[in-house]
């Protein structure tokens, strides 16, 4: 996958599909919408730069507008059989790069063995973030950059209060390493040794993904316990 990407096909606009219409959109991006609902695209039709009314499992709307120009195909499209086969059709069709939607894993299962080169869960992903959000309030997990490796946002413990990075020695007490702090209106990037924490401040880590749950889990407790 690219690292920029600018040009974006959004093939279904249900919920999940119009809203990331949208968000594309918003961020300046290209955005072409294609789905089977005239009302839909109406709908969508001020939130991306072209919508198109057309059927996507037909293979002749797909090479008339040539998924391979566009930096990724996003297949958001309900009904199962149809994904897997607008996902196999963006794939013959030299697509660079197209992520599916699916509804369960023997969904995903097929998708994967169809050539996507992405598959996801926005309901599950959704649902992980809510119980997230609801048991580790004061925990924010900024990016999972792979299955075993994040970046999370903390409210400084009050046992790290005062202290500085040297005498925490996180990296090796924890297996941590801390990318930033934001104090107030500065952020400190990269801090050095002699930083010391404040109540207050905002501290973005990184670490192996069981390391920081191991993290999530300590630091959540103590700032529960201090509220």
């Amino acid at each position: 996958m690219k690292n920029k990407m600018t040009q974006f096909l959004v093939i279904g606009l249900g919920g999940f599909g119009l809203t990331l219409c949208k968000n594309l959109y918003n961020k300046g991006l290209d955005v072409l919408a294609i789905d089977q609902n005239e009302d839909l695209i109406n709908s969508a039709s001020e939130f991306c730069t072209h919508a198109i009314c057309a059927d996507a499992t037909d293979e002749s709307v797909l090479r008339q507008i040539n998924v391979s120009d566009f930096d990724a195909c996003i297949v958001c499209v309900g009904n199962i059989e149809a994904s897997v086969i607008v996902t196999l059709l963006c794939k013959q069709l030299n697509a660079r790069y197209v992520m599916s939607k699916a509804n369960n894993n023997l969904h995903k299962t097929v998708l994967q063995k169809m050539g996507a080169d992405a598959v996801i869960f926005p309901e599950e992903y959704v649902g992980e973030k809510v119980a997230d959000m609801l048991t580790s309030p004061n925990i924010l997990e900024l990016a999972k950059l792979t299955p075993n490796f994040s970046i999370i946002e903390i409210k400084t413990p009050e046992t790290w209060a005062k202290k500085s990075l040297i005498e925490l020695d996180l990296r090796k007490r924890q297996n941590v390493t801390v990318l930033l702090i934001k104090r107030g209106d500065d952020v400190i990037i990269t801090p050095e040794g002699g930083t010391v924490f404040e109540l207050g401040d905002d501290i973005v880590l990184c670490g192996e993904q069981k390391y920081i749950n191991k993290l999530k889990k300590y630091a959540n407790i103590e700032l529960d316990h201090n509220l």
